[in-house]
């Protein structure tokens, strides 16, 4: 959503200058380069719409994806003493809902490297917006062992050193 917009600020601005040097080309009457002006613009401002259609879609599937039983199950309020236990039934479920949102998610992370089941669990719970401390409960570990298994993560997906933050907005953007 920030790389589509910053695309559509990008082109606003290709549209501005475009516009003034298509005013500079229709006060020299030049046809030809009006009409090359022209088509550059129309070019941009279509690359635009299906920009905004693509956030609209996206916006959507997000929707869509917090209406699903998954997604209720693990954003339910929960008691401080209990965990929400997940099966291969609910880990499956949330596989399908990210992957009907974002097309290709796991084939794109296996790209990157390959991930074991728990690495791969953590991916999905980071890319529903799971706050830590409850990533931990679901797969029976420490923050502090997330804390460390996020680090690891973006060292295999990048090559660079990174904080836990970093894999999760990495995640998050993929």
């Amino acid at each position: 959503y920030q790389y589509s917009q910053a695309q559509l600020i990008i082109n606003k601005e290709k549209i501005e200058k475009l516009s003034a040097l298509l005013h500079d080309a229709e006060q020299a009457n030049d046809k030809l380069r009006q009409n090359l002006l022209q088509a550059q613009k129309d070019w941009i401002e279509k690359a635009n719409v299906q920009i905004e259609a693509a956030q609209v879609v996206k916006k959507s599937s997000w929707a869509n994806l917090q209406q699903t039983e998954i997604w209720k199950k693990l954003h339910q309020p929960i008691d401080k003493n209990k965990t929400i236990k997940m099966t291969d039934t609910d880990w499956a479920e949330l596989t399908k809902a990210v992957e009907e949102t974002y097309p290709h998610f796991v084939q794109r992370l296996n790209e990157l490297c390959p991930l074991s089941q728990k690495e791969l669990q953590i991916c999905l719970l980071i890319k529903i917006n799971l706050p830590l401390t409850q990533i931990a409960d679901i797969v029976y570990s420490s923050k502090q062992g997330i804390s460390s298994l996020r680090e690891r993560l973006y060292k295999k997906f990048t090559g660079e050193k990174g904080k836990p933050k970093d894999c999760d907005n990495f995640i998050r953007n993929l």
